[in-house]
Order: C-alpha cells, then structure tokens, then sequence
C-alpha cells in the first residue's frame, strides 16, 4: 500500500510541510473484536447499526468510512519514514504545531483511530 500511499499524499505535501493523520488503528480493532469489547460494539451499534461483532469489524475496516487499507502502527509508521515524513504520535486535538491543534473532526471517542502529526 506504499504505492497508494505515495500516489495520493506525497505530491501534495512539500518539504517544509505538515500532515495530521488520523486513521483507524488495525491492531486496536482487531482486539476490541477479538476481546468480544462491549463498548465498542455499542458504540458501533449506536452510530452504524452493528449487532454483531462481524458486521462491527466489517463496517470499521472499510464500509462507513470507504478506507481502501486499515494499517497498524508499525506499517504506516515505516511508510511514512520511508516516505521523507518525520513522525510523531498525538492524542485527540494535541499537537506541538499551533495550526494542528484542535483540528480533528471524529469523535475523540473513538478509541480504535491512532492520530500521527508528520513533518517534511
């Protein structure tokens, strides 16, 4: 996914530049399935009308929010590495860049998205 990566970001982002990334986390939503977590599966019946644990991991992988790939930390980090981007990971509207503070639209709630500030 390297290659849709760098189709879509790097030309618009110039040295000097600044990108927060925000995307759901594969390794957290794998757990809250794999740990059958009860508050996320409300959480997705309440916002998505999930019952089940399937139709939750199925809708948070690609269908409500049309997500091409869900990466885990590991790989997106080293994508981005290999990409020129320095790379630090944030919480929910924190950031250390004024004009990134404040600035992410979904729920802080949501506790499967891992957030990046990325500099070039």
């Amino acid at each position: 996914m390297k290659a849709h990566f760098n189709k879509r970001v790097l030309p618009s982002s110039k040295t000097g530049g600044v990108l927060r990334l925000s995307t759901p986390d594969l390794e957290k939503f794998i757990s809250h399935y794999v740990n059958r977590d009860q508050a996320t599966l409300e959480w997705y019946r309440l916002h998505c009308g999930c019952a089940t644990f399937c139709e939750m991991l199925n809708v948070g992988m690609k269908g409500s929010w049309g997500h091409v790939f869900v990466y885990d930390k590991e790989t997106l980090v080293d994508i981005l590495k290999n990409s020129g981007f320095s790379v630090e990971e944030v919480r929910y509207n924190i950031s250390k860049i004024p004009k990134l503070r404040g600035i992410d639209k979904r729920s802080e709630i949501s506790s499967d998205t891992m957030r990046f500030d990325c500099l070039r």
